[in-house]
């Protein structure tokens, strides 16, 4: 069950949360930033802890307030450069403690769940305080970050924080086998206190029926509200010079440069997120993401467990997401020809499409749904909350 769902953390009150004494329930406190698809996380976890009878959730959606998120913003200079991800950390690192000492004390709670590292700043010394164990979500690392995905300039500096978390958690929670391994890796956080939680969405147990619709072009979908950095643009020439008007593109996301005057471009803008589950991406034919940089794509997994093929980029860990040849195809991002070749593929055979958006949907219904995802993660916490302590030289706990 869920006890309390806010984004405005200042208006909380002591008795909206859980009582200090511990009952049946598990009493989990989650700290989700509120920033790019982690709304969609905490949208997906609000959801998976309804349905548990077991546990009492607080959610908070959290966004650095006033100066601190001055202080991480970044400056118009060479990105990297301008040590903005060390900024934010640092603010990070002095909001939560602040936020858990006056609104949220951990008494109230058995365990946390932090979304990201970069939220779970400051947990390190709140553990060490009062003994309330966590969990912290990743998407990626630093050292990834810098190797896989052109981070540069003085983001190592940020380094040192994250392997510090990693360590002080009681589990890591990955998004990705990708990003687990960089934690394995990179930081040296034993595979053991590892936890793939994928991004998950509910997925219908069989592919409902497509529905029917006039014939006429082949629909091309896009999402995304980062236009340049998903490949929009990109997207939208290559229809323009190449498949109008046997192709329509349609385009889903706010903050989208919408040009009306373009053939065969269908503009949808910002729309209710069931209703594009539930009635516009299953209406079109392949799901187009040419994305110049990613970790775990949310719209891919919608996409795919709508029963669509996709076109995506080999960045990050979307290649757990599209099974290249079988659910879709991953390109590589740097050139245009080989996304160009993928959609025309798909655009002349109705069977490929069909068996692709198949194989993507039992995909989805394998490994990325929320009872095998987040069922995972709040079984661990339950585990290691009923087992005795056994301190690590961390400070962390050690089921016995």
């Amino acid at each position: 069950m869920n006890r309390l769902l806010t984004d405005i953390p200042a208006g909380i009150r002591p008795e909206q949360l859980p009582a200090p004494k511990r009952s049946e329930r598990t009493r989990l406190l989650f700290l989700t930033s509120n920033a790019l698809g982690f709304k969609t996380l905490s949208r997906q976890f609000e959801a998976y802890t309804a349905s548990r009878d077991d546990v009492e959730a607080v959610h908070v959606r959290v966004t650095l307030p006033g100066s601190l998120a001055w202080l991480g913003r970044r400056a118009s200079i060479a990105r990297g450069w301008d040590v903005s991800g060390f900024r934010s950390a640092w603010a990070w690192s002095r909001y939560i403690p602040s936020l858990l000492s006056h609104r949220l004390p951990p008494d109230r709670f058995d365990a946390a769940v932090l979304s990201t590292q970069l939220v779970a700043r400051g947990m390190p010394r709140i553990k060490a305080q009062t003994g309330l164990p966590f969990a912290t979500y990743v998407d990626t690392t630093v050292p990834q970050y810098i190797r896989d995905l052109g981070g540069g300039g003085f983001d190592w500096l940020s380094s040192p924080g994250e392997r510090k978390i990693l360590h002080s958690a009681d589990v890591v929670a990955g998004m990705s086998r990708w990003a687990l391994d960089s934690v394995r890796d990179d930081h040296g956080v034993p595979e053991s206190r590892l936890l793939l939680v994928r991004n998950a969405v509910p997925v219908a147990p069989t592919l409902p029926e497509r529905p029917a619709r006039p014939a006429g072009p082949i629909r091309l979908a896009i999402v995304g509200n980062d236009w340049v950095r998903k490949g929009g643009d990109r997207l939208i020439r290559w229809h323009q010079a190449r498949w109008k008007p046997a192709a329509e593109v349609h385009v889903f996301g706010a903050n989208v440069p919408i040009d009306r005057t373009l053939e065969g471009v269908v503009w949808h803008g910002s729309v209710d997120h069931a209703r594009l589950i539930g009635e516009l991406l299953p209406s079109m034919d392949v799901f187009v993401l040419p994305t110049r940089a990613d970790m775990s794509p949310w719209a891919l997994i919608e996409a795919a467990g709508c029963g669509l093929p996709v076109v995506s980029s080999r960045l990050g860990a979307i290649h757990e997401i599209v099974e290249h040849g079988r659910s879709g195809f991953l390109c590589h991002p740097a050139g245009d020809e080989d996304y160009i070749q993928a959609v025309e593929k798909l655009m002349a055979d109705a069977a490929l499409r069909q068996s692709m958006g198949r194989a993507a949907h039992a995909h989805m219904l394998a490994a990325f749904t929320p009872q095998i995802a987040y069922g995972g993660l709040i079984d661990r916490l339950k585990s290691i909350i009923a087992a005795p302590a056994t301190p690590r030289r961390d400070g962390s706990r050690t089921p016995a």
